[in-house]
C-alpha cells in the first residue's frame, strides 16, 4: 500500500533508530529521535551531568562528540549511546582508582580523549556501524591510538569477576562490510548480510579481513549483482592490494556464484 492510500496511520516506534513508521504504508512518520528521547526516564539525569561534565580541550564531552559524529556522518543515537559508554567507562576507571594499595599506573591512557575513543569505538559496535580504531583517532585529530588498547588492557585486568570482557576485538570482515557498503552503488543491507552467509561458510579463509571483504564485494558484485565494479575501486575503498584481490577471487570466485 502507498502512503497516499493510507487514510489513519497505524505508527510503532523502532526501538534501536528510534524512528516512528507507519506498519500499514511503511511511512517513516518522524525520525531523528536520540536515545533520551526513546528512553525518557534517561533525560533528566543526561542534563544534569552535562552541567558538571569535564571538559576536553576547553569543550564538554557531549559536545565533542557531536563534532566527531558530523565528521563520521553518524545519527544522533550512536552520540548518545556513545556519551552513556563514556559515563559507564569513566565510572570503572574510578572505581579501579579507589582500590587500596593500587600500583601506579600510566595517567595518559587514562585521559578523557583515550576515554572517549573507546566509548565511541564500544558504540559503533553495539550499533552495527563500526569504525577502527584508528580512523576514529585520526578524525579526532589524537596520535594516542595504542593507548587506546592499552586502557582497554587496564580495564581487563582490573574487571570484576562478574563484569564482561573489555577487550578489543580487531574488526573483521563484517564489520568491514558494514562500514563500506553505503558507499558501493546499488548495494543494500540485503547484500550484506548474503555476502556474510557467504564468507562465513568458506573453507581455510587465511585471508586478512580486508581482503575478505574487498573479494567478497567484488565478486558479490560481478556475479550476483552483474554490476560492474573494478579491482581498482574495490581495492582503494578497502585499502588492499589488487594483487590480494586477484589471490582471494582465485580461490574464491566458485563460491560466490
Amino acid at each position: 500500500m502507498s502512503s497516499s492510500d493510507c487514510i489513519e496511520h497505524s505508527e510503532v516506534l523502532d526501538q534501536h533508530t528510534g524512528t516512528i513508521v507507519c506498519v500499514v504504508c511503511c511511512r517513516v512518520i518522524k525520525d531523528g529521535l536520540t536515545h533520551f528521547e526513546v528512553n525518557q526516564q534517561k533525560y533528566s539525569t543526561f542534563q544534569e551531568n552535562l552541567k558538571d561534565e569535564k571538559k576536553i580541550n576547553g569543550e564538554n564531552v557531549y559536545e565533542l562528540l557531536e563534532k566527531i559524529s558530523d565528521k563520521l556522518h553518524l545519527s544522533q543515537s550512536s552520540v548518545d549511546i556513545a556519551y552513556i559508554e563514556y559515563k559507564k567507562i569513566t565510572k570503572k576507571i574510578q572505581k579501579i582508582l579507589s582500590y587500596p594499595n593500587k600500583k601506579p599506573h600510566p595517567t595518559s591512557i587514562l585521559s578523557p580523549e583515550i576515554v572517549l575513543m573507546l566509548s565511541i569505538y564500544t558504540a559503533l559496535k553495539k550499533d552495527f556501524c563500526p569504525r577502527s580504531i584508528d580512523v576514529l583517532c585520526n578524525i579526532a585529530g589524537l596520535q594516542e591510538s595504542a593507548n587506546v588498547f592499552k586502557l582497554t588492557a587496564f580495564l581487563e585486568k582490573n574487571k570484576d569477576d562478574d563484569t564482561h570482557s573489555t577487550r578489543l576485538q580487531p574488526l573483521n570482515a563484517k564489520d568491514l562490510l558494514l562500514t563500506h557498503y553505503t558507499c558501493i552503488d546499488n548495494f543494500s543491507f540485503e547484500d550484506v548480510k548474503r555476502m556474510n552467509d557467504i564468507i562465513e561458510a568458506l573453507k581455510k579463509n587465511t585471508f586478512t579481513p580486508h581482503t575478505t571483504a574487498a573479494g567478497a564485494v567484488y565478486l558479490y558484485a560481478r556475479n550476483v549483482k552483474c554490476t560492474k565494479q573494478t579491482m581498482r575501486q574495490v581495492s582503494s575503498l578497502f585499502n588492499v592490494t589488487t594483487t590480494s584481490i586477484q589471490r582471494f577471487i582465485n580461490k574464491y570466485k566458485l563460491c560466490f556464484s
